[in-house]
């Protein structure tokens, strides 16, 4: 069986956080209705009708473990870039979830060696 694990991408600060690891920065949360959240705190200063206070401002881009590792052994999460061997021919791509009529599952492709290179967030230019 494989781990469960997430990372959110917080753009205010330009950092990925792990679930599992990041416990000081943020707080991963199932909602009731089965949606997965991730909250940073934001501390908010003190005005004259309130006292400084603290509120978990949400993070947008929350990826998941796919459960599998790349040649070095680093896991591979939704967002990371490939940089890939298939039948001789090197590939760069993104992982992602696919979802179609017939099929879902993760898009990462039928590789030989494969190197987690960057993702979308912090590398974006390695797409280009």
């Amino acid at each position: 069986m494989r781990d469960i694990e997430f990372r959110a991408w917080d753009e205010d600060n330009g950092e990925m956080l792990y679930s599992g690891k990041d416990y000081e920065k943020c707080t991963f949360v199932c909602e009731s209705e089965g949606t997965l959240k991730c909250y940073v705190p934001q501390r908010i200063p003190a005005t004259q009708e309130e006292p400084e206070h603290t509120i978990g401002r949400e993070l947008t881009y929350i990826m998941q473990f796919t459960g599998l590792k790349d040649n070095s052994g680093r896991k591979i999460f939704e967002g990371d870039i490939m940089n890939a061997l298939t039948d001789d021919e090197k590939h760069i791509w993104p992982v992602m979830w696919l979802k179609e009529k017939e099929y879902s599952g993760w898009e990462i492709g039928s590789w030989t060696e494969c190197e987690v290179i960057g993702n979308i967030h912090e590398n974006p230019e390695l797409l280009k």
